[in-house]
């Protein structure tokens, strides 16, 4: 059996708009691509900053591991003062409505709905 190549399965890009950081992430979030979407997260959580957009609107499918990710995140970003706000596409929403996680992360229908202050 092959190892599949997260990077063939997910794309992830990051954009400095001047009041937030924006990650796009595109493709599947799964445990093969949960590593490279972290990586790029945590990359951003590094550095202090207001407000991390995460923009979802081009996953296409999301696993637990995803949604352990997006968890994750809200938490990291909590310790370190920095806002979350998750822009989620179609198939991001309903996973994390039958988990109930939509009730505990802050969620945006666009990125341009974002508010710049808390």
């Amino acid at each position: 059996m092959s190892k599949l190549n997260p990077n063939l399965l997910a794309t992830v890009r990051t954009v400095d708009t001047g009041h937030a950081t924006v990650v796009s992430i595109a493709g599947e979030v799964d445990m093969t691509t949960e590593q490279l979407v972290w990586t790029a997260i945590r990359a951003q959580l590094a550095t202090p900053r207001g407000l991390l957009i995460l923009d979802l609107t081009g996953v296409a499918f999301m696993a637990s591991a995803g949604l352990r990710l997006l968890l994750q995140s809200q938490n990291a970003a909590a310790r370190r003062g920095t806002r979350l706000a998750i822009v989620p596409s179609a198939a991001v929403r309903r996973p994390l409505a039958v988990a109930g996680i939509d009730r505990v992360l802050d969620l945006y229908p666009d990125v341009r709905s974002v508010p710049r202050t808390a």
